[in-house]
């Protein structure tokens, strides 16, 4: 996989952690938050990623492992009560 094809899934893994965080009423991100706006808001989110660590497997194929700050305003964590 290229480095390119390898940032794209670990951003749509990114994109699908975000989607199944969960509030201690047991709700997650993209509930509480509604489909559409889910989507457009997490755009927003995954803007701000670094890549945490990349490696070349065996096969040929990269892995790329993303970080992301989920806490302060704007944030995923934002939108999650205590």
């Amino acid at each position: 996989m290229t480095e390119r094809a390898a940032l794209t899934d670990a951003r749509r893994k990114l994109v699908q952690a975000l989607a199944g965080l969960q509030s201690s009423d047991g709700r997650t991100l993209e509930s509480r938050m509604g489909e559409q706006n889910f989507s457009r808001k997490v755009e927003g989110f995954i803007r701000g990623y670094t890549v945490a660590g990349k490696r070349e497997l065996p096969d040929g194929k990269i892995e790329i492992g993303l970080e992301l700050v989920q806490d302060g305003p704007g944030g995923p964590s934002w939108y999650l009560p205590e």
